[in-house]
């Protein structure tokens, strides 16, 4: 995944969120009653919270070996790895904004595609100009738990796979808490070692992230079921009720399209007793009934599509069923 500069903007991420969006982000649980998890008393709270943190750090402790296992590498450049994490954990923790400067091009795998830097004051425009445009904020009515600046790291597939681990634990908001991103940064560099350095047509690209992705589901205690679905935009309703079937989890990369290149970026769904839970490392935890789910994702492609995330247009989806 790549980030793409916006107007006014020194990093390399396209989106962000408006005060009256962030204010809505922290009672976005109690805005959608229908929705919204149910609030346990303050004990229970912290012992659920204490519980899925405490499984988040034992899964982020297994998270190296497993890696190392289903990825072999030489000692080199295992230290080498271990060195630009490193690295990217010093970026993560300097706290503010949390944004990496710098421009990526490389765009043959998922790589953050971070939503999460706000409007500067170059971009007293957008407002004016998205009054044009279908409501770019229509998404958050689906939110029950907000993610902000996490994916500034640009770690969306590791983000990803963790909320794919964690879906079943705990309430929504939860699981944003028990996310974390220096395990998530070594899912994302482990993924994109094996898949960074593919050649050959689109499509022999395209079979090689596909495989990259299996082998690294398989790392992380996660079983893909069958072979991915290829899905155009064009289809998008098909791809939907995969992704809508009851008791399902898959694994969603999207493919948008920007001016002759592409941007990819991954995010989730999960459903279950007529819901679909949809997490999206760029803004956190949705979720609808099934006949609302077209809606809901188009929404967020509507907002992606904005001239607040540079336009950008759904190309495709790669679904992988997940266990």
């Amino acid at each position: 995944m790549v980030g793409i500069n916006r107007a006014g903007s020194s990093g390399a991420y396209f989106g962000g969120y408006t005060e009256s969006e962030r204010a809505s982000a922290r009672d976005s649980s109690s805005a959608r009653p229908s929705n919204s998890p149910q609030v346990p008393p303050p004990s229970t709270a912290s012992a659920g919270r204490e519980m899925l943190l405490l499984r988040s750090t034992e899964l982020s402790r297994r998270t190296r070996e497993r890696l190392e296992q289903s990825f072999p590498t030489a000692e080199e450049d295992k230290q080498q790895a271990n060195s630009i994490v490193q690295r990217g954990r010093t970026r993560v923790r300097l706290g503010a904004g949390l944004h990496r400067l710098e421009i990526l091009t490389h765009q043959s795998v998922e790589r953050g595609c971070s939503s999460s830097k706000a409007l500067s004051g170059s971009d007293d425009d957008v407002s004016s100009a998205e009054s044009s445009e279908a409501d770019i904020d229509a998404v958050f009515n689906y939110r029950i738990a907000a993610l902000n600046n996490a994916n500034a790291s640009q770690s969306c597939m590791g983000l990803a796979i963790q909320w794919l681990r964690l879906r079943d634990e705990g309430e929504a908001r939860y699981r944003m808490e028990a996310l974390d991103l220096d395990d998530a940064s070594d899912i994302q560099n482990q993924y994109e070692n094996a898949a960074g350095s593919v050649s050959g047509s689109r499509e022999q690209r395209e079979a090689d992230r596909i495989s990259a992705r299996k082998t690294l589901l398989q790392s992380q205690d996660l079983q893909p079921v069958g072979e991915p679905s290829v899905f155009h935009a064009d289809r998008q309703s098909t791809a939907l009720k995969k992704i809508a079937r009851d008791g399902s989890a898959h694994l969603i990369s999207l493919c948008f399209e920007n001016n002759g290149k592409r941007v990819r970026h991954a995010i989730t769904a999960s459903s279950s007793a007529g819901s679909v839970n949809l997490f999206d490392p760029n803004y956190g935890e949705f979720s609808t009934t099934l006949p609302e789910l077209p809606s809901m994702f188009q929404n967020l492609m509507t907002r992606y599509s904005s001239r607040l995330n540079g336009h950008l247009q759904l190309e495709s989806m790669v679904i992988q069923r997940v266990e």
